[in-house]
C-alpha cells in the first residue's frame, strides 16, 4: 500500500510541476511579446539625424509638413538637413519644441538642386492666426536655404517666417515675394 500511495503522491507532484512550467513559460511569452513592442516602438520613433528629402519620386516624406511634424514628434539626435524637390508646395509649416534641438544641431530646410526659384512655398491666402508660412516656436538652429516663400499680396496679413522663443534662425539666399 505504500507503493501505490508514493506513485500516487510522485503523480501529484508531476501535474503541480507541469502546471507551474506552463505558466512560467506563458509569462516569460508575455515578458518577450511585450520587450518586442517596446523595441519596434523605438525603432519606429528614431530621432531624425541626417539627410532627408521631400517631394518628388520616393521621397522620405510627401511633404514638408510631414517633415515639420517628424521633427516634432520624433526630435533630433544630430544635424538635420530637408532636401526639397522641384514643385510648388501649398503649405504652412508648424514645429514646436524639438527634442534634441540645441545651439550645436541645426535643421536645415534647403532646395534639393540649389535653385531657389525650383521650390515655391506659400499659401495665396493668410488669416491673423494663420499670417506665417514658417512658424518656429521654441527651437534653434534653423536654417532656410534657396527657396522661394510667398505670401499673400492682398490684405493686412503676409508674415512669411514667424518664430517665437527661437534662436539663430538664418534665411539664406531665400527669394520673398507677394502672390
Amino acid at each position: 500500500m505504500q507503493v501505490v500511495s508514493s506513485v500516487n503522491l510522485n503523480r501529484v507532484f508531476m501535474d503541480v510541476e507541469a502546471s507551474s512550467l506552463s505558466s512560467i513559460f506563458a509569462f516569460m511569452k508575455f515578458l518577450f511579446t511585450l520587450l518586442c513592442m517596446v523595441l519596434m516602438t523605438k525603432i519606429n520613433l528614431a530621432q531624425l539625424n541626417g539627410t532627408y528629402t521631400i517631394g518628388g519620386i520616393a521621397p522620405t516624406y510627401a511633404t514638408i509638413t510631414d517633415a515639420a511634424s517628424a521633427l516634432t514628434s520624433q526630435g533630433i539626435s544630430g544635424n538635420v538637413t530637408f532636401n526639397i524637390r522641384p514643385g510648388t508646395y501649398s503649405e504652412r509649416i508648424t514645429f514646436n519644441a524639438i527634442t534634441g534641438n540645441s545651439a550645436t544641431r541645426t535643421i536645415t530646410f534647403q532646395a534639393e538642386n540649389g535653385d531657389s526659384s525650383s521650390v515655391v512655398i506659400g499659401l495665396p491666402t493668410s488669416l491673423n492666426t494663420t499670417n506665417y508660412i514658417f512658424k518656429a516656436t521654441n527651437t534653434q538652429n534653423v536654417v532656410i536655404r534657396r527657396l522661394t516663400l510667398f505670401g499673400p499680396s492682398s490684405g493686412t496679413y503676409g508674415t512669411v517666417v514667424f518664430h517665437t522663443i527661437a534662436m539663430v534662425s538664418r534665411l539664406k539666399t531665400v527669394e520673398l515675394l507677394e502672390f
